[in-house]
């Protein structure tokens, strides 16, 4: 358990920011393939963006809302996601840049 903050920074504008309890959250690194081009260079490219999936956030919280900072202790995050959305199962996924 701990709590979430989502914040909107937008340019000429106030920090619009709010917080929110969860029950549990899991921080997943980024997937990366090796593949080796013709001249023998090794190149990395990423197949699966990080995230952080949180879950338990009260129904009240909309993914669609504009945030575009998360920040999270228990994940040690300050982060601008790139996409947030809702899960089936009910989980937030925050994908991050």
């Amino acid at each position: 358990m701990g709590i979430i903050r989502v914040e909107a920074r937008y340019i000429g504008h106030e920090v619009e920011a709010a917080s929110f309890a969860y029950k549990s959250v899991n921080f997943q690194d980024a997937e990366y393939r090796m593949t080796m081009g013709a001249n023998g260079d090794a190149m990395r490219s990423q197949i699966k963006p990080a995230c952080l999936r949180v879950k338990g956030l009260p129904a009240d919280f909309n993914p669609q809302a504009g945030w575009t900072h998360v920040e999270c202790e228990a994940a040690f995050l300050g982060w601008a996601p790139t996409h947030i959305a809702q899960e089936p199962d009910g989980v937030i996924r925050f994908t991050l840049g």
